[in-house]
């Protein structure tokens, strides 16, 4: 017997990426934040939001009143429901509970019920970013900025130049053109300073990489992307911690 592939999808009004993210950034100019600046999301749902909309409510619950969910969306009673758990790890800083709440933040206002459709898809299809409301959520939420630590990857030994000693000259015939020249002092102090860069060993160690942006958090596969490169091999562990320079 064929098992029915087909799940519920709610479908949004079409908005692409960059229109989602102008909106985003006017509502921090609303709310007189800078464009780059950490939003404490707590702050702006329980203090901010509330201006704008004086009948929106953030409302904790004990955990087992969201049982598989972290947080609801309840447009007719004005509220966003959140697990105690994730609203106590927003308020310490917790990226994770940070983006939930931000991105239940876009449902309440894009996803009113007199907007929203839904349909049977293919449970193997993906719905179009332009029109799927979970993703239109998702790219609300995102923007964060992060520091990125991590071990870099190995690559042996490696000579002077990859570790960023001046070559020697280039002309016809000369005899040093990837060797490091002399490296001693004059007569006074005539020695080479301690902690002196030279050729050996390169990677394997401690890198931060800063100011990333915070694509998109995956609570429930418990992923999170960020937009650049960062430090280490495929599969290798980093430490994520909120910008110094946001």
């Amino acid at each position: 017997m064929q098992r029915n592939l087909a799940v519920r999808a709610a479908i949004a009004p079409p908005k692409d990426r960059n229109k989602i993210r102008k909106e985003a950034f006017q509502l921090r100019k609303q709310l007189g934040l800078p464009r780059d600046a950490f939003v404490d999301i707590v702050s702006l749902l329980e203090l901010a939001l509330p201006v704008i909309d004086p009948s929106f409510n953030l409302l904790p619950v004990p955990d087992k009143e969201l049982s598989g969910r972290y947080a609801e969306t309840r447009p007719y009673e004005h509220a966003i429901y959140v697990k105690e758990s994730v609203y106590d790890a927003a308020i310490r800083g917790g990226g994770q509970a940070r983006m939930i709440l931000a991105h239940e933040l876009a449902h309440y206002l894009y996803h009113s019920p007199r907007e929203i459709s839904f349909a049977y898809v293919n449970r193997n299809e993906r719905l179009d970013s332009n029109v799927d409301s979970e993703r239109q959520a998702d790219i609300f939420a995102a923007g964060d900025k992060v520091d990125v630590s991590g071990i870099s990857k190995g690559k042996g030994f490696a000579g002077p130049m990859k570790h960023g000693l001046h070559r020697g000259p280039m002309t016809h015939g000369s005899k040093s053109k990837r060797v490091s020249g002399s490296m001693g002092m004059c007569s006074n102090p005539g020695r080479v300073f301690k902690g002196k860069v030279l050729p050996g060993h390169m990677g394997v160690q401690k890198v931060t990489v800063q100011n990333l942006e915070v694509v998109k958090i995956d609570a429930e596969q418990n992923l999170i992307l960020v937009k650049g490169a960062i430090p280490g091999n495929k599969g290798g562990l980093v430490t994520i911690r909120n910008s110094v320079k946001a």
